[in-house]
């Protein structure tokens, strides 16, 4: 897998959708027949708009108007009719070479790109974008190299690769302020939202202590603009104050994006819109202590007066919660242990007193080294080794009898769009933690990036790689989610021989072998 198809898997979409796609609706921009549809548009009621325009779209003779086409394909985005949206997209491309047209074959390319990200192909979907980009730089359009770098971006964020994020926002920021958009494409918000994302990655970068109230300014700055701006800027501030711990201020930007919902009639995609707020917000009560709230905001209406679905999953929430807690209990016992027999030690050799300072000295100056070390090999969501690290693990035993494995979770993106990142975390945190304890002596396993994960297993007569793999797919399948009844899978790719194999065939074969897995039905081991 490709380091922009790994970045791909995980963007943010929500993020997207508001920032690439919405902000198109807000005008009315074409001049044609059906006012019924531009009126529709104009009250921001996008499902039935869709359903109108997708009846009206052709003339009696078949031939296609590049304006409706952009039309429908933004609105099939939103309702994600992803088969109708390859058609139509592939269709303005066609338009755009016969016609030299080459400013709709360009938009046609971002929309290709787009749906098969969202159909998980990003081999295709990289190779859209990336015609695209080329057209843009042909041709002049700085519009189209604003959003490739934008886009870029957003995928970076989405992988807390902030230096490079910001680089992207950066290069994207100068493209929309020299943009001179044509009557049928405005795009009114697209320096306000790349903007903003600047801002906020040099709050999420910066070292200072005011972070919580730095990102409350930032999102408040936009609580009086339109419903697009409103909605995409204090949910992604509500988000990044729930990483940081500010779980009130979280919970305040939250609801006041929410509320902007409500302003856009999505019609079916309602839930999905509110959803993404839902799951972000129970994050948010969860760790106030709020239970009740949460448990609310997680059970749909239908279940609300099931008691028993109700306690499992708030116990699901108090067991980790109590975890956490006996994790911080373990930690405190053991420093008081420390300190107490630093301090007898210390009655018991006055005599000896210089010496055991310099020799403490030394030893909190060697735990320091450690724990610096530590933190620069692990990943600081889950724990396990790092991208740099697993990968020196892997060329530390090259001559050895190894195999290499990447496991990816299945429709992971799926879990963020209509659970939320909070959750999506979660499920990584949980994924990881099963990986290890079945690994455990017998390989490394390291975080290669988002969801997907590097196993080396040290090759032994007492245990078979794709057996223990086996287990690990299986167990992953069988775990209780508390906020979806389906299981959560994996698909896997095993180089059962890896020695002597440098790390870029290795895992080029390994992912290969991955996306055959996936290719064939996923939740499954591909080997060789």
């Amino acid at each position: 897998m490709s380091f922009m198809k790994k970045v791909l898997k995980n963007i943010v979409n929500f993020t997207i959708i508001l920032v690439v796609i919405l902000p198109l609706f807000t005008t009315n921009i074409f001049a044609y027949e059906e006012q019924e549809v531009d009126k529709l548009l104009e009250e921001y009621k996008f499902g039935e708009a869709y359903k109108i325009l997708k009846e009206n779209l052709y003339d009696e003779d078949k031939n296609i108007d590049p304006i409706k086409v952009r039309k429908i394909l933004e609105l099939e985005f939103i309702v994600t009719d992803t088969s109708s949206m390859i058609l139509h997209a592939l269709e303005l491309v066609e338009y755009g070479q016969n016609s030299k047209d080459y400013y709709n074959q360009m938009i046609g390319y971002y929309y290709l790109g787009s749906v098969y990200y969202e159909l998980y192909d990003d081999t295709k979907a990289i190779e859209n974008f990336e015609k695209m980009l080329s057209i843009a730089q042909s041709k002049n359009y700085p519009l189209g190299k604003g959003m490739y770098y934008m886009f870029t971006g957003l995928i970076y964020s989405s992988y807390e690769d902030y230096d490079l994020a910001l680089e992207n926002f950066t290069k994207a920021q100068p493209y929309f302020e020299e943009a001179h958009l044509d009557e049928n494409w405005i795009f009114p918000n697209f320096k306000e939202n790349n903007k903003f994302m600047i801002d906020l990655i040099e709050i999420i970068l910066s070292k200072s202590q005011d972070k919580a109230s730095r990102f409350v300014e930032l999102g408040d700055a936009f609580k009086d603009k339109n419903w697009e701006l409103k909605y995409s800027s204090m949910s992604r501030c509500g988000y990044e104050l729930n990483k940081i711990g500010a779980f009130k201020e979280a919970a305040y930007m939250l609801e006041e994006s929410k509320k902007t919902i409500a302003l856009a009639d999505f019609g079916d995609m309602y839930n999905k819109f509110s959803g993404y707020m839902d799951y972000d917000l129970a994050y948010s009560y969860y760790s106030m202590g709020d239970f009740k709230r949460a448990s609310e905001l997680l059970i749909d209406e239908d279940y609300t007066t099931n008691n028993t679905k109700l306690e499992v999953e708030r116990g699901e929430l108090i067991n980790q919660k109590l975890r956490e807690i006996e994790s911080k209990e373990i930690k405190r016992q053991s420093e008081t242990k420390t300190k107490i027999i630093s301090a007898i030690s210390a009655l018991l050799v006055f005599l000896l007193i210089t010496v055991m300072i310099i020799v403490r000295q030394y030893k909190v100056a060697d735990r320091l080294s450690q724990e610096v070390y530590e933190r620069s090999i692990r990943d600081n969501m889950t724990g396990l080794f790092n991208r740099t690290e697993i990968i020196n693990l892997y060329q530390k035993n090259i001559d050895k009898d190894i195999s290499l494995s990447v496991i990816d979770i299945d429709d992971f993106k799926n879990i963020n769009d209509t659970y939320g990142h909070s959750v999506g975390d979660i499920v990584i945190k949980d994924i990881s933690s099963i990986i290890q304890d079945i690994v455990g002596d017998k390989g490394y396993v390291g975080r290669y990036g988002g969801e997907e994960f590097l196993v080396i297993l040290k090759k032994s007569d007492q245990y078979d790689s794709k057996k223990l793999l086996e287990e690990v797919r299986i167990t992953i399948e069988n775990k209780k989610w508390f906020f979806k009844d389906s299981p959560v899978t994996v698909s896997i790719g095993l180089l059962n021989e890896a020695k002597n194999t440098s790390f870029n065939n290795g895992f080029k074969a390994a992912d290969e072998l991955l996306y055959l897995a996936k290719r064939n039905g996923k939740n499954i081991i591909c080997h060789i």
